[in-house]
């Protein structure tokens, strides 16, 4: 009996290798799990890790981007400038913005922007030769100033387009990125509806459709559910969906994409996936972003994640914020208490900045308006799974944001008073048409303290009835940014980003009666307003 024991041990050993093999054959070829519509495998378990490389893909050769705002783009521009063998289109309904990104004035302010699209070094060094070459023949000089208001900026990125025609440009584009900006409504997909539509219309091929932009939770679902409703009698093309959040704020937006600490790409498995279509997405970042911070997970977790991640940051300025109130209102030393926290004050010392290092996020500036869209979402989210403890937390969030803002407005009306000699003073706001909800807000604030209200911007004769309609005929509307539309203000309320150039600031002080401004906006160097004689509140 004892001869047979050693055969029996080594059969055992066998038998347990020849398992061993089997299992890790089968776990190879198995199908990844779906829970719940959610995405499991071996790349992505408890803690999300990169996604190996899959077969290789033909080289993608056009992009384009629905939505010429801040995320779209940006998001074409960097892509653009790191990836030179790839076209890009940015396109947009909007004939007015598409005109302004292909003049020499672009519609946003970025920091680091416009040193990406224009090569303004180049032309200068140009202008030197021309000045050189007709130095000495003032005929040629004549010819030379005639032509100069001819000469555009030299532009660096020859793979950028712009563009409103939305159709052909998703015809030909392998990849095509929803930027589309949600509104400040309550969250819904609604707004997604016109561009699937117009992809369904456009697509006779698959393409990768990559959702961007701030998003109510599932929008990936959304949008494959209703592409399949579009083209259920018509064509019927199998898309691939994913979503690639932005986690930028105004003023850190080129920085932050050049460099992004993590880029997410965030995917619903079905039978139909193809893998590869993922590393076409990541082969646009793998020439400026390390493999380790490109991580693929389920589309569940990508998404809200994301908007967790700016609700955090909302919270965080809110927070700050009271404590600057709290500073104020009290005898501590803001300062002090600012060093104990880890921040510290801004130029003004009206808020702090925050420990995250970007230049005035903590505040009542653009960066809060545009959290403020993701904190609506996580609100829904909560209601929609009946978690009325965590809405009403969230919703807490907004209530101060908004709190924040009256305050502001009440301590420049403190400063104005309602009216001069019997004639009701003026208060002109910029930049209405970037955050709508606040500048409704600031605008019924005036109203009620006897204010007259000058709204200068853009789009803002589209809805100068409804403003009429809803605040009094004590508010006007002009469009664009004409200096001559401040022209007797006394004071000034920037909601928005400023476009306006110095000049243009020379001109509105010498137009306005008293130069207070409220800064709720960026875009302003505050050292150069208060050296043109306004006082910034």
């Amino acid at each position: 009996m004892l001869i047979f024991i050693p055969i029996l041990v080594i059969l055992a050993g066998v038998a347990i290798v020849l398992r061993r093999r089997y299992l890790a054959q089968r776990d190879e070829n198995s199908p990844r799990v779906v829970v719940k519509g959610h995405t499991y495998s071996e790349i992505v378990e408890s803690k999300p890790t990169a996604v190996e490389e899959t077969k290789s893909v033909e080289s993608v050769r056009r992009c384009c981007m629905i939505g010429a705002g801040r995320v779209g783009a940006i998001t074409g521009i960097v892509l653009a400038s790191r990836n030179p063998d790839v076209e890009f289109c940015i396109v947009d309904a909007n004939d007015r913005q598409i005109d302004a990104w292909k003049s020499d004035r672009p519609p946003i302010t970025e920091s680091g922007l416009e040193d990406l699209v224009f090569d303004d070094e180049c032309l200068a060094i140009e202008g030197k030769d021309a000045d050189s070459t007709g130095a000495g023949d003032p005929s040629m000089a004549l010819i030379l100033t005639k032509s100069e208001p001819q000469v555009g900026r030299r532009r660096r990125l020859k793979n950028l387009s712009f563009s409103s025609d939305v159709h052909a440009a998703v015809s030909r584009s392998q990849i095509v990125f929803l930027c589309v900006e949600m509104g400040d409504s309550t969250p819904s997909f609604e707004y997604l509806d016109p561009a699937l539509k117009l992809i369904a219309a456009a697509s006779t091929t698959p393409k990768i459709l990559v959702q961007r932009s701030t998003s109510p939770y599932g929008v990936v679902q959304h949008i494959q559910n209703r592409l399949k409703s579009l083209s259920h009698n018509t064509k019927n093309i199998p898309h691939t969906i994913l979503t690639n959040p932005s986690f930028t704020l105004p003023g850190s937006g080129i920085a932050e994409s050049l460099n992004p600490s993590r880029v997410i790409i965030g995917h619903i498995y079905t039978p139909d996936s193809r893998p590869e279509d993922i590393d076409a997405l990541k082969a646009l970042y793998k020439p400026f972003v390390p493999a380790e911070r490109i991580v693929t997970m389920d589309a569940f977790s990508a998404e809200l994640g994301a908007m967790v991640s700016k609700a955090v940051i909302a919270q965080q300025m809110v927070s700050l914020a009271s404590v600057s109130v709290l500073s104020a209102g009290s005898e501590a030393s803001a300062g002090a208490v600012g060093w104990m926290l880890g921040v510290e004050q801004s130029d003004d010392n009206s808020s702090f900045r925050s420990g995250r290092g970007r230049e005035g996020v903590v505040g009542l500036g653009v960066e809060m308006q545009e959290v403020r869209r993701d904190v609506k979402c996580l609100v829904e989210m909560a209601r929609g799974l009946r978690m009325e403890k965590v809405a009403d937390y969230w919703c807490g969030v907004l209530r101060m944001q908004e709190g924040m803002y009256r305050r502001a407005i009440q301590g420049l009306i403190m400063e104005l008073g309602a009216e001069v000699e019997g004639e009701k003073k003026r208060v002109a706001l910029l930049g209405f048409e970037e955050a709508r909800e606040m500048g409704a807000i600031v605008v019924n604030e005036l109203r009620c303290a006897g204010l007259g209200v000058h709204v200068v911007g853009d789009d803002v004769v589209v809805k100068g009835q409804a403003m009429k309609d809803s605040f009094g005929e004590g508010v006007v509307a002009t469009p664009g940014m004409d200096e001559a539309a401040c022209t007797g203000c006394s004071a000034i309320v920037l909601l928005g980003t400023s476009r306006t150039h110095t000049s243009g600031w020379q001109q509105i002080a010498g137009g306005m009666k008293e130069r207070k401004v409220l800064n709720l906006g960026r875009g302003v160097d505050t050292v150069k307003m208060k050296q043109l004689g306004f006082e910034m509140l």
